[in-house]
């Protein structure tokens, strides 16, 4: 099967306390996140993985959940949605076939209502978490809004293949086995990334599994204080979640060359990658 693969900033997130956040600027300017999504062509139908806000959420706070709203601070801009993006590339909705979720929070989930008719890939325990919540910070964290429209869900277990070192990796389907669900739990119960096999080596989209970039140096890993913060504040184990990254930056050390790491936020991450021309996957003839 032939793809090629597009980086979309699905929404400006511009929460107060660059300082804090990046690590410069003044404490209460605007900082500048993302929320990066990949948009994937492929002889199937178009595949997203997350989708950042959707046109509902751009258009009314309480679906997007006025707690999210104050604190993320997001550009209200409709054409940053995954649909808008995927119809000025003269696609149709109805062409996005397929739905990779990292997890459901909304900034991330928002937009699967603006694609009724794609399955929803996600591993089970997120959906769990999401829709049976066993916790309050369950209940506040996940919006039931987002999923009224009865998506077409397709839960994957937490069971698999070893891939560089991680467990219990999932292949999609027979289609789609190009990519991969990686459990990467912690700030979440069920937060996974996304593995993809391109010609350039491995894509790995690990969504929520770090915040900052620095996080990820392998000689002197460090966040800064305000993603620190934000991420205790936001995980559901930090244990899993701190464990989980020390094994990204062992796989970063290992096979750096082979595989290149990204975030959910970090906006320059996001522009280092929507830089580079698209990636095209491996191509297989059976």
């Amino acid at each position: 099967m032939n793809y090629k693969i597009h980086h979309l900033n699905c929404a400006t997130l511009c929460p107060q306390g660059a300082r804090l956040i990046h690590g410069k600027g003044k404490l209460l300017e605007e900082s500048l996140l993302s929320c990066h999504c990949l948009l994937i062509e492929s002889n199937d139908g178009l595949i997203l993985v997350d989708t950042g806000f959707g046109i509902q959420d751009m258009l009314s706070l309480d679906r997007m959940g006025q707690s999210a709203a104050i604190a993320l601070n997001p550009k209200r801009k409709p054409e940053e949605t995954a649909v808008r993006q995927i119809e000025a590339r003269g696609f149709k909705r109805s062409d996005v076939r397929h739905i990779v979720l990292t997890h459901l929070d909304p900034d991330h989930a928002g937009g699967i209502a603006d694609f009724p008719n794609a399955a929803i890939h996600l591993l089970e325990e997120e959906h769990t978490a999401a829709t049976k919540p066993a916790t309050l910070g369950e209940k506040l964290r996940y919006r039931q809004a987002m999923w009224d429209h009865i998506p077409q869900w397709r839960l994957h277990p937490s069971v698999g293949e070893d891939w560089f070192g991680f467990n219990s990796v999932r292949m999609l389907q027979d289609s789609l086995h190009d990519i991969l669900l990686v459990p990467l739990q912690g700030h979440s119960r069920g937060h996974c990334g996304v593995a993809i096999a391109s010609e350039d080596g491995w894509l790995l989209h690990c969504g929520d599994a770090y915040f900052h970039k620095n996080e990820m140096n392998i000689e002197s890993p460090k966040g800064t204080i305000g993603m620190s913060l934000i991420q205790a504040l936001d995980d559901t184990n930090r244990k899993q979640r701190i464990s989980n990254q020390r094994r990204l930056r062992e796989l970063k050390r290992s096979y750096g060359s082979n595989i290149t790491l990204f975030c959910s936020h970090d906006h320059d991450e996001f522009d280092h990658c929507a830089s580079c021309k698209p990636h095209q996957l491996l191509t297989h003839t059976s």
